[in-house]
This record gives structure tokens, C-alpha cells and sequence, in this order.
């Protein structure tokens, strides 16, 4: 949903109060002036449910570690966007210059001194603002936080529609997980090894209905696992895992193709494995997985 930011918003105004007020202390300095507009970041990314992280580390292209000022970070603690800040006596575009040289991301982008921004979408500068004319800093944060990714786009388009169609899916799985426990001897004893092994090493007391769920959360998230770590294997690295496969195997032996079940999901599976493909810190995949 669109912010609808205006000019006569608190965090606007204050933006140009607090400049005011570093100018008539003769404050020019990045580490002052940069306060007021961090602070218009953080009230935007908090209304989109965001958040605003302060000194964030990045992997350079170069392999060495850096950090922008600020970064919004999505729930998935996945960048959305990323800030830096610099002094009004800085020649701003031999600083941006500088930045991208050493591998900083190009995606989406606010390079900022106290009068002046530019904002780089994709690798390309896509406009400069004024900072001295409030609609001007209205359309740079405007700017900034509707833009999206390609993958970006996608991934929150069918995240909406996958909160809609999961529950549905597991309903159908545990109907059928019910039909072969009365009818599918294999089923019936991969299930109990499986039970057995539950109860013996997380609680004796563990209910058939919680291994049951224990096997729906499984098959819904196996491909997220395998897709997000880069490794089709990871669901069997583990004995539990490993004898759910046993279980799942027999369960589709004679009712279904796994594939084909959740080939109506394919759509927020595809999503997840494009933005996948962009994610090169564990912290962000764990994110993801969760």
C-alpha cells in the first residue's frame, strides 16, 4: 500500500526544523545532520512494517566487508533499500562513484547530503531531488519505498495469495494421511517407526495429531529448505527428517505424485527461488526458512 506522504507530515516538518537548527549552530557535519534525515527513514519503514538498521554490513564485490548508514529491511530481514549519508562539503557524485567502485549495491539506493539527494534504481540514477523544497524529499522517500525488484515485486504479490492456499493444502494432507492409516499398511507402519522415534527422542507423550502436523509442515516446507539453503538434500540431513521422507514416501506411494499435489503452489515456490537466488547472507536465509 502507497504511503500518501505529504509535505505537512510530522516527519517532514521536523526534517527542516531540525536543519534549521544545525545551520544556526554552524553544524555541517555527516554525523550531525544525517540524524534528521534518518529519522524520516525510520517513521516510513515503520509504517510499512519495515525497519530501519543502522550501519549495515555489506560483502563487497571485492570480498572485504563495508557498511552503508542504513538500510530497510523487510520481515524477512531481506534489503529493501539502503542509505548513505554525506557531508555538504562532499562532491557527492565523486562519492557515489567512489561507493560503486568498491561494490556498493545498486538496487535501490539513497545517496544523500543535507540539500541534495540521488537515488540509483537498478544501477541507474533515476532522479535528483532538492532537498530544499519539502515535495522534493516527499518524492525521494515516495520514490525509494514503493519501488520493487522484479523478484521483490513478485515475491509480495504471491505471498497474499500463498496465506490463502496453504490451508486448503493442508487440509487435503491430512485427509489423506487419515485414509492411510486406515488403509495403507505401509503407510500404517513407516508411520508407527517414525511415531516411535518421535516419542523417544522429543516427548513420550507426543499425541498422533502433533507427528501428523509434524509431516504436513514437512511436505509444505521441504522445497522452501532444499531451494533456500541450495541443497535438495537438506531435508535428510537429519535422523528426523530423514524418516519423515520415509514416511511422506509411503504416505504418496499409491494416493499421489508429490509434485503434482503441489503443483497449484508452484507460483510462491518459483517466487521464493528467484529471491533466493539474490541472497548471498545466511542471516537473510534463515530469515526466509522462518
Amino acid at each position: 500500500m502507497p504511503l500518501e506522504i505529504k509535505t505537512s507530515h510530522n516527519p517532514i516538518t521536523n526534517y527542516y526544523k531540525a536543519l534549521e537548527e544545525f545551520e544556526h549552530h554552524g553544524i555541517t557535519k555527516e554525523t550531525s545532520v544525517r540524524n534528521a534525515f534518518q529519522e524520516v527513514l525510520t517513521t516510513y519503514a515503520r509504517k510499512k512494517k519495515w525497519s530501519f538498521v543502522e550501519e549495515y554490513g555489506l560483502k563487497l564485490a571485492s570480498g572485504n566487508k563495508g557498511s552503508v548508514d542504513g538500510a530497510i529491511l523487510d520481515a524477512f530481514s531481506v534489503p529493501m533499500g539502503y542509505w548513505e549519508a554525506k557531508d555538504s562539503h562532499d562532491d557527492l557524485n565523486k562519492e557515489i562513484k567512489k561507493k560503486f567502485e568498491i561494490g556498493y549495491p545498486k538496487s535501490n539506493i539513497i545517496f544523500q547530503e543535507p540539500l541534495r539527494a540521488v537515488l540509483y534504481q537498478d544501477g541507474i540514477a533515476v532522479d535528483e531531488y532538492d532537498l530544499t523544497k519539502p515535495e522534493r524529499l516527499v518524492a525521494c522517500i515516495n520514490d525509494f519505498f514503493e519501488y520493487h525488484a522484479e523478484e521483490v515485486a513478485e515475491w509480495t504479490d504471491v505471498v497474499d495469495a500463498f496465506k490463502e492456499r496453504i490451508p486448503e493444502s493442508a487440509k487435503k494432507l491430512v485427509e489423506m494421511i487419515e485414509v492411510e492409516k486406515r488403509e495403507n499398511r505401509k503407510f500404517q507402519d513407516a508411520f508407527q517407526t517414525f511415531a516411535d522415534l518421535c516419542r523417544a527422542s522429543i516427548n513420550p507423550n507426543l499425541a498422533d495429531e502433533a507427528i501428523e502436523e509434524m509431516l504436513v509442515q514437512h511436505m509444505l516446507t521441504s522445497r522452501i529448505f532444499g531451494t533456500v539453503f541450495n541443497n535438495p538434500d537438506f531435508v535428510r540431513r537429519n535422523v528426523i527428517a530423514s524418516e519423515i521422507e520415509k514416511v511422506i514416501d509411503a504416505l504418496t506411494a499409491r494416493v499421489f505424485d508429490r509434485h503434482q499435489f503441489f503443483a497449484p503452489l508452484d507460483h510462491f515456490y518459483v517466487a521464493l527461488e528467484n529471491r533466493a537466488k539474490s541472497i548471498t547472507d545466511w542471516s537473510q536465509a534463515h530469515a526466509l526458512r522462518a
